[in-house]
């Protein structure tokens, strides 16, 4: 059912509830009937099934054909059974196998300790009363109440809406919040745009709601790309299907060197079928490289050791050396190449722009003007006025700071503490933000009244008369305002996201919004941007010069697409979004991947796209990702890599790696590291093979010659 478009009436008499919720006793009806409100994970951990997937290769059947022959050569007239050569192949083939299935066994175990250990809760209405439970009790038709921080615990239907924005970033791939109304809308709206519905596994991080769920467990949204990831094969790496075709080529040579064999000796010489079959057994025998299943194991084992200990977890051995193989790199920006935490970077004050130093939620740096440091106390009334107009919150647990909120509330809080800014003033009113309103107005508790707002730029602009300069309020003309403007729009030019903060004294007589809101005096812009990690454009570069391309991938607009690319290193030249690449024909976009290197406003269909593209050109492509949405994308990559810090536990179950660190330069080491693993282990194929090849080389040539001194010497007694 299409409950977006449906009307509050129509969807709770479907759903046979009230705005007032179930009863206890309906709602314990309803658990039995749907089952709990939670995401299968899939078939459990089977140490048996890991155990059984280390011998599942063409060259350990053909390590165990090698014991076989060398004990049923024993059957032959005139010879022995090999037992110590087939006990000591049998052993290698055992102990690798242990060994790969600790070491693969550990990986699994360590993903289920990233998975979430508390319970979830939610807030509901049962028989009319608000109750706290478990998540997973939630049943269609519950009501549920949420605030500010709380995570959505099923898919509902809004009945009741106060300036309520969430993040949908994991389920849509959009970082920006998502504006909530109760209204209907259109029946063919595209998941991004149902905005009266909340969706499971996202977070509200302003205003209240009241809901009523229509979906639980696998019913929901999330659900439905779970199902859809259980039920997709888990493909082979890149390196098992080589070490395959490894052990092929090898058996295949084998029994050309069999035929060869016995057609030297039943052409050349007068030798028995029997001690030709024995001959070619034997040289069988020892052209198997026993060794090299346990030698490669091992280097994979060492290598994904190393690799936990710069934060990347491999969850199968044979990844290790894939990605060593890949040369094209899809990657998300947010949180991978950033820093994932708005910062205000800039400030606007006085008719002058300020640099603020430092990253993060850490309220440590400074205020520059022309590069020199500035007091504080400079900057001080803009920074009170996007502290105090502002939701977001601090918690101090353990003396670390933790905020809760919209990311860019939480900006400005960082922001005003770099200047040892913590207002607590008292609220005697506010008018909330909203979609349509575009600002939000907080009138503190102070002497006198202060009426103090935020927004966005022009918004907050048309209701200025007066600008802050120089200590004062000054009147606000046409070139002032015209200034205004003209920053704005540079800072947004170069990818920043602004608000402007204004101010006034409140008289009592100002009773109505429109009052309230009017003849402010204009403080100042504050620009903020989610900035890319340090260490990333460095880390970039060292993938191309290995011959790796580097893509860069992102729900957000393209003009913060490309400002950010640009800073890290990627050419903004033919970027495209992902409606522009809907339009082009899949053998155009063969040639697209391999010369843009931004897209912008991608959904996890274009993500597909992309990648499939640069499969068929021949790439083996490692992708990150992170949402729910990433999931499809990640199973089909060559190594499909998650985030483990902000990963949804799908992702990180359809995922080949997972990065602990969420950071692009765990990859890059990652895959150095499996470059050079994949070099040791092409050194020591060449090695084994090459002595193996020897080894037989002497013991057919001493073979020769033996018989050759046989016959010379049964012909020397036979003369008279």
């Amino acid at each position: 059912m299409n409950w977006h478009s449906q009307s509050i009436e129509r969807i709770l008499q479907k759903l046979k509830t009230k705005a007032e919720g179930l009863s206890a006793d309906e709602a314990r009806r309803r658990l039995a009937e749907y089952g709990p409100n939670e995401i299968r994970k899939g078939r459990e951990i089977s140490p048996f099934r890991i155990l059984l997937a280390q011998f599942n290769d063409f060259l350990i059947y053909l390590l165990f054909a090698a014991a076989i022959l060398s004990v049923g050569v024993g059957f032959l007239p005139g010879s022995e059974p090999e037992y110590a050569e087939a006990t000591l192949i049998l052993v290698i083939v055992l102990a690798n196998g242990l060994f790969g299935f600790v070491q693969d066994y550990r990986a699994e175990k360590a993903m289920q300790s990233l998975r979430k250990l508390a319970t979830p809760e939610a807030r509901v209405l049962r028989d009319g009363k608000k109750v706290t439970l478990p998540a997973a009790e939630l049943v269609p038709g519950d009501v549920i109440v949420i605030g500010q921080g709380n995570r959505i615990p099923a898919d509902a239907r809004l009945l009741e809406a106060h300036s309520l924005e969430t993040t949908e970033a994991s389920l849509t791939g959009e970082s920006a919040t998502v504006p909530k109304q109760v209204a209907p809308v259109d029946e063919d709206a595209p998941l991004a745009q149902r905005s009266n519905m909340l969706f499971m596994n996202t977070d509200a991080v302003r205003g209240r709601a009241k809901a009523v769920v229509v979906a639980t467990g696998m019913d929901t949204e999330v659900g439905a790309i779970a199902s859809e990831i259980a039920s997709a094969e888990r493909h082979r790496t890149p390196f098992q299907e080589e070490v395959d075709r490894l052990g092929k080529q090898i058996g295949y040579g084998i029994l050309g060197l069999i035929g060869v064999v016995a057609a030297v000796q039943y052409s050349f010489t007068e030798t028995g079928l029997l001690t030709i079959i024995l001959v070619a057994v034997t040289l069988a025998v020892a052209a198997v490289p026993e060794g090299l299943p346990a030698v490669v194991t091992l280097a994979l084992a060492l290598g994904s050791q190393r690799m936990i200990r710069q934060s990347a977890l491999v969850r199968r051995l044979s990844v290790v050396e894939s990605l060593g193989s890949v040369d094209a790199i899809v990657t998300d920006k947010t949180g991978t190449l950033t820093e994932n935490q708005m910062t205000v970077k800039r400030l606007y004050f006085s008719c002058r722009v300020y640099e603020v130093t430092g990253e993060g939620t850490k309220p440590e740096g400074e205020f520059r003007l022309d590069g020199k440091p500035v007091p504080a106390e400079t900057l001080e009334p803009l920074l009170v006025c996007g502290a105090i107009a502002n939701d977001a919150e601090k918690a101090q647990e353990s003396g670390k700071a933790d905020y809760s909120g919209d990311p860019t509330e939480i900006a400005l809080l960082v922001a005003a503490a770099k200047a040892g800014i913590e207002p607590e003033a008292e609220r005697l009113r506010e008018i909330p933000f909203s979609s349509d309103r575009k600002r939000m107005t907080v009138i503190a508790r102070e002497k006198p009244p202060m009426a103090y707002m935020k927004g966005a730029p022009e918004v907050v602009l048309d209701r200025c008369n007066s600008l802050w300069e120089d200590g004062e309020a000054k009147p606000l003309d046409e070139e002032s305002r015209q200034a205004i403007l003209n920053m704005n729009k540079k800072f947004a030019d170069s990818a920043f996201r602004v608000l402007a903060c204004a101010r006034k004294e409140m008289p009592v007589a100002e009773r109505n919004e429109d009052e309230i809101e009017s003849g402010m005096v204009f403080l100042g812009l504050q620009a903020m941007i989610d900035p890319p990690r340090a260490e990333v454009k460095e880390a970039v570069q060292d993938c191309r010069n290995a011959g790796i391309r580097v893509i860069m991938v992102t729900g957000d607009n393209p003009a913060t697409a490309k400002a950010i690319g640009t800073q890290i290193g990627f050419s903004p030249e033919g970027a495209m979004t992902g409606t522009e690449l809907e339009r082009v024909s899949e053998q155009d976009l063969r040639k697209i991947v391999e010369k843009a290197e931004i897209f912008a406003r991608v959904s996890p269909h274009h993500k597909v796209m992309l990648l499939k593209a640069l499969q068929e050109n021949g790439r083996r492509v490692a992708m990150t990702g992170d949402g729910v949405n990433d999931a499809p994308a990640l199973r089909h990559a060559d190594v499909g890599v998650a985030m483990g810090q902000r990963g949804t536990d799908v992702a990180k179950e359809a995922s080949d790696m997972v990065l602990q660190d969420d950071n692009f330069v765990t990859l890059r080491n990652a895959i150095a590291e499996g470059r050079g693993i994949f070099d040791n282990i092409r050194k020591f194929v060449n090695f084994l093979l090459s002595a193996n090849a020897g080894e037989i080389l002497v013991v057919f040539l001493a073979y020769w010659r033996a018989r050759r001194c046989f016959r010379r010497f049964s012909g020397a007694r036979a003369r008279p």
